[in-house]
C-alpha cells in the first residue's frame, strides 16, 4: 500500500491508532507499506527508513 502522509491531518491519538493498524496489517497479513512522511517520530517507528533529497535517495 502506498501512503502519502497517512496521518498528516489527524490528532495524535487517532494517528497512533491508524499507524498501529498499518503495523498489524504488515505483520499479520504480510502487507507492505511505502509511507511518505515528514514526521520523524512516525519514521522512527518504521522497520526501514530511506531519505530523499533533491529527488534522489540518499
Amino acid at each position: 500500500m502506498l501512503a502519502d502522509e497517512p496521518i498528516g491531518n489527524l490528532g495524535r491519538a487517532t494517528a497512533d491508532g491508524v499507524f498501529e493498524l498499518m503495523l498489524t496489517l504488515a505483520r499479520e497479513r504480510g502487507m507492505a507499506f511505502v509511507v511518505v512522511t515528514h514526521d520523524e517520530t512516525l519514521a522512527a517507528r518504521c522497520e526501514r527508513v530511506l531519505h530523499m533529497r533533491a529527488g534522489r535517495l540518499v
